[in-house]
């Protein structure tokens, strides 16, 4: 079947293509991530001139969506990079959608990509490194799952309890605010996050003035089952951790996570992470990225 691709900056891309875009992923699961969809290429977009949105169509259909920023030199980086640890051409099955014939076609002459989702091996080609990413998946109740974390950690329960213990006995009662929609805590966790980046020698991109754009648009973002959403650990009245991303319907991808540097003996980031867990149902949550890396809390 003849194809053809259309190069569209995301503010040019009619409804009825998101809407093929948003089926697509609904019908492959590995797709579900919400970095992956329409909604978060259109964000990156209104804070992004150089923006773009490669669709490959089979006679009318669109089968094929893989979004980019077009830079200088026809180099080509993830929409949303570096904020967007995940990336992928979200395709229908059995399309055939060859990622090579797509970038030539829209001017690219090469895409660096950090965490590739390729069921159908679209973008496969060139030298790869791997790397192991966890997620949560509550398939059922979050007691359950808990109890079967306690079961094979058990020095991770004990480290729990004592340090939930503690931030009680010395600010007060733990409140998981979930989602929490306060700008003022929204403020506190990234500056939190930028002076974490900055003591560990590493690039603040949360200084970046686009950036700070799509953060803030996105915290605001109510979309058909695509948003903003925070997470934040309170002891008594004192904001102790917290989490930002984005979700889509059940799926949460936080990106932005930190906690008050002045509390880092109490640990707070692994008593909210326990308490993240518990809140997923009340929030309409069964998966819950947490990243690539071995980092221990994460295994």
């Amino acid at each position: 079947m003849s194809y053809r691709i259309d190069l569209l900056h995301p503010r040019e891309m009619d409804e009825a293509d998101a809407r093929t875009w948003s089926a697509l992923q609904g019908d492959v699961e590995v797709f579900s991530n919400p970095l992956l969809s329409p909604q978060f290429t259109r964000a990156a977009g209104a804070v992004r001139d150089d923006a773009r949105v490669a669709i490959w169509r089979q006679g009318a259909a669109a089968v094929g969506f893989l979004p980019f920023h077009l830079r200088p030199g026809a180099f080509a980086r993830p929409i949303g990079a570096p904020i967007s640890d995940v990336q992928g051409l979200v395709s229908a099955a059995g399309a055939a959608v060859h990622g090579g014939d797509l970038l030539r076609a829209a001017g690219v002459r090469a895409l660096k990509i950090g965490g590739l989702i390729d069921p159908f091996d679209a973008l496969a080609a060139g030298p790869q490194s791997h790397a192991l990413s966890h997620r949560i998946v509550l398939n059922g109740d979050a007691d359950s799952y808990l109890h079967q974390v306690r079961a094979q950690s058990r020095n991770g329960a004990k480290n729990f309890r004592r340090y939930s213990q503690r931030l009680m006995q010395d600010f007060g009662a733990l409140r998981l605010s979930a989602p929490d929609a306060d700008p003022r805590a929204l403020h506190r966790l990234l500056g939190w996050k930028s002076a974490q980046l900055r003591s560990t020698g590493l690039h603040d991109f949360l200084a970046v003035d686009w950036i700070k754009a799509l953060l803030h648009r996105l915290f605001n973002t109510r979309q058909g089952g695509f948003e903003g959403l925070m997470l934040n650990l309170y002891a008594g009245d004192r904001h102790v951790a917290g989490q930002f991303g984005v979700r889509l319907h059940g799926h949460f991808h936080p990106w932005i996570g930190a906690m008050d540097p002045t509390l880092r003996a109490y640990s707070p980031g692994v008593v909210f992470q326990w308490q993240a867990v518990q809140s997923m149902p009340a929030l309409g949550l069964n998966i819950y990225e947490l990243g690539a890396g071995e980092d221990h809390w994460k295994r």
